[in-house]
């Protein structure tokens, strides 16, 4: 009787996981991208991120982004091109809901804030101009876990650039002669693996 009223204490004083309890507490995130640009040659890029579970919907995140689109027109009548590229930092508050026990749902609100390059090519004095680019977006994810540890995402994006890039053109005087926004929309696909920690 003795014997048994100890064991009973020691199992109840021993420390113990609950069966439903998810260790994970950070998902990594890698990415490769195909985002829309102002021509018809689309910027490709990749990006990563680090997310945090601060609850089991609420995963805010931080990460990096980088894209280029190459060989664009300044315009239909205008000879002279550019290459196009971003790098930026990302932002992010994603709630994250369970389909299924392999598979999850997410959406984002995100903001990104870096660099625009425009690198003109076809003109004589070619230059490169760098621009501080910002833009906010919503993103919608899946996330489809092979493992507790391991799985692929799938995101599109749509951004709305906050202060987009601007394309110029100079004369033989200097002075500008042609002038243009990068698009203030655009969106992307992205795809690649999940790690979670």
């Amino acid at each position: 009787m003795l014997a048994l009223s100890i064991a009973l204490a020691i199992d109840a004083v021993s420390p113990r996981a609950p069966h439903d309890a998810s260790p994970q507490r950070f998902a990594l995130f890698a990415d490769g991208l195909v985002a829309t640009s102002g021509s018809d040659r689309p910027a490709l890029g990749g990006g990563a991120d680090l997310r945090a579970k601060v609850t089991p919907a609420f995963w805010p995140g931080i990460g990096i982004v980088a894209a280029v689109a190459k060989d664009q027109p300044v315009r239909d009548d205008v000879p002279a091109r550019f290459d196009s590229s971003l790098t930026a930092v990302r932002l992010e508050a994603c709630l994250v809901l369970p389909a299924s026990r392999a598979l999850d749902v997410a959406g984002c609100a995100e903001y990104l804030l870096g660099t625009s390059t425009v690198a003109a090519q076809a003109v004589e004095d070619a230059t490169v101009d760098r621009q501080f680019w910002s833009a906010a977006g919503l993103a919608a994810e899946l996330h489809v876990r092979f493992t507790k540890a391991f799985g692929i995402h799938v995101g599109l994006d749509g951004l709305l650039a906050v202060r987009p890039g601007r394309v110029q053109v100079l004369d033989a005087a200097g002075a500008p002669a042609v002038e243009r926004d990068l698009p203030r929309w655009s969106a992307a696909f992205r795809l690649g693996p999940s790690a979670y920690f």
